[in-house]
């Protein structure tokens, strides 16, 4: 599991690279400063020791990759939905906008988090390092909420529909997480 926002780089990234570097890089890439890979610990022939370069190696990647699908990549289309439809272009400005981070929180916290424990990680926390990654205070990145949008049908069944539904299992109505496709479809109108 890899975890890092690699946004469209904007105009000046090429003209930043030259200055930095002083080579005229043809397709610059940009991306936060946070990465997280999530290695399955699991090798025929020995491991390389990627845990040297900061790899987490864990006996199972499911509940890191449960935590990136319906914590971080929901939680990003969320604002983006959401920072659309009050008129805002970019990522960090929804995040920063009390009531829009107020829907992403309330999703995490009355929803996912009881989904998704017992688990290795500790989700309020990873909620609390995602939004703040959100909001530019790790690495100020201009995300728009376009590209975060631009896939937001893909979300509803394989990232948003297992929480409903565990939610409903567990006999809790998902108030936040019901949030979430009227945001969408709101988004879709406009």
């Amino acid at each position: 599991m890899v975890d890092r926002i690699m946004p469209r780089p904007t105009p000046d990234v090429a003209e930043r690279v030259k200055a930095a570097t002083g080579f005229d890089d043809r397709a610059p890439v940009m991306g936060e400063k946070f990465i997280q890979w999530v290695i399955k610990d699991d090798f025929i022939a020995g491991r390389p020791a990627w845990e040297k370069v900061g790899a987490e190696l864990v006996d199972s990647v499911h509940a890191y990759e449960e935590a990136k699908i319906r914590v971080l990549n929901v939680t990003h289309s969320c604002i983006a939905w959401a920072g659309t439809l009050v008129g805002l272009q970019f990522i960090h400005e929804g995040t920063l906008d009390d009531e829009i981070r107020g829907f992403a929180n309330a999703y995490v916290t009355e929803d996912v988090i009881p989904c998704l424990t017992p688990s290795p990680l500790d989700l309020a926390k990873y909620r609390d390092v995602v939004l703040d990654r959100f909001s530019n205070r790790i690495s100020y990145i201009k995300d728009t909420n376009q590209r975060v949008a631009a896939d937001g049908f893909s979300k509803l069944p394989g990232f948003i529909a297992p929480t409903l539904s565990e939610c409903f299992a567990r006999g809790v109505d998902p108030d936040a997480t019901a949030m979430l496709p009227a945001l969408f479809f709101r988004f879709l109108e406009r």
